[in-house]
């Protein structure tokens, strides 16, 4: 079947057949000349291995050129002394991270403990206020965690408040000085402090 599709694609002129004139032509476009030994190929009239080694040769030349010409300016390799203070350096912040996370563990352990004290001084006031056993300390561990900060803070600031709106003293009481013009009780009238109204 092959030979029958070859020959269909030559029938139908998918084929091209290379002529020497092409090949002539080609070597000449490449910069090589007729085809012997400066024709920009290899030598057919040396062995495969020189040709082999000097390309090896040639490669390794062009490499060596290449790095020797990366190692200068900015990618130069560094000196003893640089490699020496980039080497300490690192020792250094090895050694400062090393202590953080020291001083982290022994504050993470510390503060684990107070958790664990607390917990059991919640279960033992459970006990001591009536409830005991293995219910009152699991209702002391179950209790919810304190409210944060900001949340005391917010309740603190409301009890401020409703005692600002209140009257410091009743209002019969403040109008009986202020109605006999009782000299400076009579002036502050209404006002009090708010150490007295507690």
């Amino acid at each position: 079947m092959t030979k029958a599709v070859g020959h269909a694609l030559a029938a139908a002129g998918a084929l091209s057949f290379v002529s020497e004139a092409d090949i002539q032509a080609d070597r000449a476009a490449l910069g090589g000349g007729g085809g012997g030994a400066g024709a920009g190929g290899p030598d057919p009239s040396k062995p495969l291995v020189e040709v082999l080694r000097a390309t090896r040769a040639a490669k390794q030349e062009a490499f060596d050129a290449a790095w020797k010409e990366m190692k200068t300016g900015t990618n130069r390799p560094l000196e003893a002394d640089e490699a020496a203070f980039l080497g300490e350096l690192a020792d250094a912040r090895a050694t400062a991270d090393a202590a953080a996370a020291a001083a982290e563990r022994i504050e993470v352990a510390a503060f684990q403990a107070a958790a664990a004290r607390g917990a059991e001084a919640r279960a033992k006031a459970k006990e001591a206020e009536g409830g005991g056993g293995v219910i009152a300390a699991a209702a002391a561990v179950a209790q919810p965690p304190p409210p944060p900060a900001r949340q005391r803070l917010a309740a603190v600031v409301r009890k401020a408040k409703a005692k600002r709106a209140r009257p410091a003293t009743p209002p019969e009481i403040a109008a009986a000085p202020a109605a006999a013009g009782g000299g400076l009780a009579g002036l502050l009238g209404g006002y009090g402090s708010d150490e007295s109204s507690e």
